[in-house]
Order: C-alpha cells, then structure tokens, then sequence
C-alpha cells in the first residue's frame, strides 16, 4: 500500500495497539483516545464503533465486547477513517453525536473499503 498519508507510520512488532495509537497521535500532532462503546450503545452503530473528531483530539469508540485481534481490527478500521478524513455529514463531535445518535455516522462503500484496506495493511505489516 504505496499511499503518501501511511509514510512515517510506525507499526510495533509485535503489534500492541495502545502504542501504535500513541505513535500514530504524536505524528499527528492530536491525541488520540480509545474508549469502550457500551454493550447497549453497540446496537445504534452501523459500522461496530466510531471515531468521533473534535477541535483538539480524535476519539475512537469501540464494542466492549470485542476482544483481541477483532477489537484491532474495528479499532484500525476507524483509524483508517481518522487517517483518510472521511468525513460524514454528522462527523463534529459530541453535541452532534448526543443530537443525531451513533447511527449518524454513515460511511460511503468506497471509504469503508478504504479504512478495511489500511486496517488489513496495518496488520500485515505487523504480523510480517
């Protein structure tokens, strides 16, 4: 995956999300937060989490209930959309988020296949 966005992306061997997601905000210049998507929250999500943006930081919600290599996968999978700035119609924040609810979040086919394809490029590399 030859793209000018993933240069400089450092992926740890062997893989250990929290430290990618630290080298991945520090690139960045923005923090980047983790957080458990509450078991009764996961069923208003069409896409099993979501990344929510604001002025200062990025925040990725992820199912409680996913585990291991499931979680990093969904997790790289809202990265992929963070890192490409797929933006939705409602992607600004937490007042938007608590308006509109989780199913707000409507990713075109083309930018699901995008954040999948960096989310299984990441994990290649990782697992080389």
């Amino acid at each position: 995956m030859d793209d000018p966005r993933l240069r400089g992306v450092v992926v740890p061997h062997p893989f250990d999300l929290d430290e990618f997601r630290l080298n991945l905000a520090r690139q960045r210049g923005r923090p980047l937060y983790l957080h458990d998507l509450p078991a009764e929250a996961t069923a208003l999500t069409a896409t099993g989490g979501i990344w929510l943006p604001t002025a200062m930081d990025d925040h990725i919600f992820i199912p409680c209930d996913l585990v291991d290599v499931a979680r990093d996968r969904v997790t790289l999978r809202h990265i992929g959309h963070m890192v490409y700035e797929h933006r939705t119609v409602v992607a600004d924040g937490f007042d938007l988020l608590l308006a509109h609810g989780l199913t707000a979040y409507d990713y075109s086919a083309e930018q699901i296949a995008e954040a999948e394809a960096f989310a299984a490029h990441i994990l290649a590399v990782a697992n080389s």
